[in-house]
């Protein structure tokens, strides 16, 4: 006991100066100095209020978010404290009117207990204004190429139209909503689910980040369809006046189409026959030039292939004046059908070898006339209908020759020859 009592007031003193040195090395250890908190989110207060009231608020220059906060606070506070301690406001309940911009002033408080906190800026700036809503008609497109000798066909959505509302300024920008598909590659028909998205008059896409939308996305299903090329034929009536005739094949532009559908359905189409009854020639005396609209003969389930194709085609049928020419037919180029039993009938080509025909036709197609290549037919049957006699009787008889004759021409009036009659004995 008297050992531990002994120099008492030296461990005394010893316990003081311990106590003051741990005080001091405290103090300067835990001296307060200036460091940074980042990412801090300004809370805006009352916005609902203003919502209920019409009104949209936008924050401009994403001037919620102070990137950088400076707070004056000892080391021992530094070494805790997070960017959650710190409580940044701005509070809209004295907003009045609608301006382009508005600032609102941040208070920034912490829930240690610092002396001093400076945000890198220290107002909220805003556009505040009413709010606006209108439904917009959602279209759908296609990219890309199918697999060769196939297109897309339209495409079908599940909804046609999306409601929007926000800013005023926001809604009046949106001209049109759309969704895009692309077709790249492929050779079925194809299901997917796309966002919409809005554009501008200008076809600039607009950020919708500031706008409501009722739906995101829609379902489009896209009919992958089958092409091919067919000709066009047009069913022509009527006959020109007279000294005229048709000349030539209808001249078409353009003459072929191609044209789309399902394969069971394309595989039947030969060809798109237009049976137009304004494609009438009665009477003309010059070309027929007339505009076909396409699209009224495709039948059900077929498509034109090109997405560009305006369905019109350009129709001429040429019509061109007669001219004649007269031609001498060798005898030999005329021959005898329908022989009549018990009689001998020959032509009779003693005084002539040649038979004359006068053709009538355009420029070139009696520019063409071989003499050589034309034939005639004397069917005898007419002189056993012409003679009122129960049999015929020897002698000469006129028959009438039908003549075969090139495309575009006509034989103007017509051609007899003399034939030669005897009974056989």
């Amino acid at each position: 006991m008297k050992k531990m009592m002994a120099n008492w007031g030296l461990k005394l003193a010893s316990l003081v100066f311990a106590a003051i040195i741990w005080l001091l090395v405290t103090n300067i250890t835990d001296q307060p100095s200036w460091f940074k908190i980042t990412d801090v989110t300004v809370q805006l207060q009352n916005k609902d209020k203003l919502e209920k009231e019409g009104l949209v608020v936008e924050v401009l220059d994403n001037s919620t978010v102070l990137e950088s906060v400076s707070v004056y606070a000892p080391r021992s506070v530094q070494d805790s404290m997070t960017k959650s301690d710190l409580v940044a406001t701005a509070d809209l309940k004295n907003i009045a009117g609608l301006d382009t911009e508005k600032t609102v002033k941040i208070d920034i408080t912490s829930r240690y207990n610092v002396s001093q906190i400076i945000p890198d800026h220290n107002e909220v700036k805003l556009k505040v204004e009413k709010r606006s809503k209108k439904g917009v008609n959602i279209e759908a497109r296609t990219t890309g190429k199918p697999s060769d000798d196939y297109i897309a066909g339209k495409p079908k959505i599940d909804k046609t139209q999306v409601q929007i509302s926000g800013a005023k300024s926001d809604i009046d920008k949106v001209a049109k909503a759309e969704v895009s598909v692309d077709v790249s590659g492929l050779a079925d028909d194809f299901s997917t689910v796309e966002e919409i998205k809005l554009y501008d008059v200008d076809g600039e896409l607009i950020d919708n980040s500031n706008i409501d939308m009722n739906i995101k996305e829609v379902l489009v299903n896209i009919d992958i369809l089958q092409t091919k090329f067919v000709p066009i034929v047009y069913t022509v009536t009527g006959e020109p006046a007279s000294g005229y005739e048709r000349v030539g094949e209808v001249e078409s532009k353009p003459n072929r189409i191609q044209i789309a559908g399902k394969p069971k359905a394309l595989s039947k189409i030969k060809a798109i026959t237009v049976n137009d009854p304004d494609l009438n020639i009665t009477g003309r005396t010059q070309d027929l030039i007339y505009p076909v609209e396409l699209d009224n003969y495709l039948p059900d389930g077929i498509t034109f292939a090109d997405k560009d194709e305006k369905g019109k085609a350009s129709v001429v049928v040429h019509i061109g004046a007669l001219q004649e020419n007269t031609f001498d037919i060798d005898t030999k180029n005329i021959s005898l059908t329908n022989t009549i039993e018990g009689y001998d009938v020959k032509l009779d080509d003693s005084e002539h070898k040649t038979v004359s025909i006068t053709l009538q036709g355009t420029e070139s197609a009696l520019a063409a006339v071989n003499p050589n290549t034309i034939t005639g037919v004397v069917d005898l049957g007419q002189l056993v209908a012409a003679d009122d006699e129960e049999e015929l009787r020897d002698g000469t008889y006129n028959a009438k020759v039908e003549w075969t004759l090139p495309n575009g021409l006509k034989a103007k009036g017509s051609t007899e020859v003399r034939l030669h009659v005897r009974k056989n004995n």
